[in-house]
């Protein structure tokens, strides 16, 4: 009788978690904790997040399994709860079934008995307490008590006011994405087990139906990707892969994330290997794969199945924003770990900082791949240079938008107020074999308009003044240097250039009177423009991606 009533009640339910939207419950939960202290590993554009921004915030963890071991312990997540219900949206992977009785899968002849997770129904009200809104089922213990344990399982958790991902009455409808939209925003869910099946008994079914978890099948999950981002500002996957306890994901797992990432995924979130592997970072796409969380809350407790990894992930309508991470002492009471405490484990997960870097020709330049990010920054503050050729270098500062000139400690030039100077590179711009300054200006025109130009300023005749001044530009300029990027021995202009939403580099050689373009990359989301030394007397030009 009951599972007839399953069978009727759960393609309604399906439907209800495709349409509704996240439930959150009125128990009352300690003050958060102050999560500003934690790094950030993605900020689009290395902008800083403002009040003012519409965005959704979400909390990703990785395996929630609240069976055996931790069955035992009081409030579980008594000590997550008040950060994990910060969010607009929670979501984990749930890593066992929650059911009340039924039959165990079994072994086929021969073969070793599986891993049966099961947590007791009282799993949910731990699950309501901590806030959290999606589920993903598909992995391989969600048919540990075969599809009714999967049935049974979801039906709980929609009562409870959770969605379940990665799951259907068919095929077809577990590789439906779930929707949301939060604050204008729209998000879609896709979760897939990418974990092989050992063989088992007789299949557990329910009147007769076989429901679904959404399995890996390259072309099938990338049709559902390709989708999903038709429908959607943000895609979000939720994945059951690798291997158990290795620190490093395999190559399997890189080519899967690429496939995913190239039909369109914003956001790759990788669990099954029980412990923390590193998050990759695209910067120039902004997306990201994390390709293990680890455990969130399970009873293993030895290093490093005890560490764990949560995602706190700001997104709006043009992707992903900003990715912070908190790191977690898993186990059966999971809670934040301290900065020192988590020291290691970010230092092995984290990706190297890295700039995307360019070599030159007189013809133009080519990309060399990345190049190691050793945190200097490419922005122009304060140097030394001999403007006046007695031998002894003048001090230039650049405080806010103006720019000053100082001999002997004194002030002898300052930018007018009309310039808003926005960077500054030291050299010989225009090729006379003396050292002037190369400013970024903006500045308004006789239309009130703000246009943005190249000046080169100069002491020539015992006085600093302006030798020349390039038209105002289509393309706006947010930072120059000046360096010999081809070997040719003499400097190059190089700019970074504001195409909107995105930027471009170009280099820029003195002609006599003028700049001409020698060369323009694609568009990308660069900062931070930097040379750096290279090879056959060039320097390379490199941007943060």
């Amino acid at each position: 009788m009951i599972a007839a009533l399953l069978a009727l009640f759960l393609p309604l339910l399906f439907f209800m978690a495709q349409q509704s939207g996240p439930v959150k419950s009125g128990v009352e939960i300690e003050a958060a904790p102050d999560l500003t202290v934690y790094p950030w590993i993605y900020l689009r554009d290395g902008r800083s997040l403002t009040p003012s921004e519409n965005v959704v915030e979400l909390i990703a963890v990785g395996d929630v399994m609240l069976g055996r071991g931790v069955a035992e312990k009081p409030d579980p997540l008594a000590e997550v709860a008040p950060w994990l219900r910060t969010a607009d949206l929670t979501l984990g992977n749930l890593e066992s079934v929650i059911v009340a009785g039924g039959t165990p899968r079994t072994a086929a002849p021969g073969e070793p008995q599986p891993i049966i997770l099961n947590a007791p129904v009282t799993a949910v009200s731990h699950l309501i307490t901590a806030g959290f809104d999606l589920l993903s089922l598909a992995n391989n213990h969600s048919l540990d008590y075969g599809a009714a344990g999967l049935q049974e399982t979801a039906v709980r958790l929609q009562q409870a006011g959770i969605t379940s991902l990665g799951y259907g009455p068919d095929e077809d409808a577990a590789y439906q994405p779930i929707l949301r939209e939060i604050n204008g925003v729209h998000l879609a869910f896709l979760a897939f087990n990418g974990v092989p099946e050992p063989s088992v008994g007789e299949p557990l079914s329910v009147s007769g139906e076989q429901w679904q978890r959404a399995e890996w099948d390259e072309a099938r999950v990338t049709t559902a990707v390709e989708a999903a981002r038709q429908q959607a500002d943000v895609v979000i996957v939720s994945i059951h892969w690798g291997y158990e306890y290795e620190l490093r994901a395999d190559p399997w797992q890189e080519t899967a994330a690429q496939a995913l990432l190239t039909a369109g995924a914003d956001l790759v979130l990788g669990h099954h290997p029980h412990v923390v592997q590193p998050v990759m970072v695209a910067q120039q796409s902004g997306q990201l794969v994390a390709y293990s969380l680890g455990n969130f809350v399970f009873d293993q407790t030895e290093e490093p199945t005890n560490q764990g990894l949560a995602l706190r992930i700001f997104v709006d309508g043009d992707g992903l924003r900003a990715v912070q991470m908190l790191p977690l002492w898993s186990g059966p009471r999971p809670r934040l770990m301290s900065l020192a405490e988590a020291e290691s484990l970010l230092a092995r997960i984290e990706p190297a900082p890295s700039r995307l870097a360019f070599a030159c020709q007189l013809d133009g330049c080519i990309s060399v791949g990345e190049v190691p990010d050793d945190g200097e920054q490419g922005w122009f503050w304060s140097g030394g240079i001999d403007l006046t050729g007695d031998g002894v270098p003048e001090i230039i500062r650049r405080s806010g938008e103006q720019v000053t000139v100082y001999e002997a400690g004194t002030a002898v030039w300052q930018s007018p107020a009309a310039w808003r100077v926005v960077d500054v590179a030291l050299g010989d711009p225009n090729d006379d074999g003396r050292f002037e300054l190369l400013l970024a200006i903006w500045q308004t025109d006789a239309e009130g308009h703000e246009r943005s130009q190249p000046y080169i300023v100069g002491h020539r005749g015992g006085e600093y003044q302006l030798l020349w001044g390039g038209r105002p530009l289509n393309i706006p300029i947010l930072a120059v240097e000046l360096g010999d990027v081809d070997g040719d021995g003499a400097e190059e202009l190089v700019v970074l250039e504001d195409q909107g939403d995105e930027k471009t580099v170009a280099v820029w050689r003195w002609q006599g009177w003028n700049f001409s373009l020698v060369w323009r990359s694609e568009n990308g989301r660069f900062h931070d423009l930097i040379l750096l030394p290279g090879t056959d007397n060039r320097l390379l030009l490199a941007v943060s991606p």
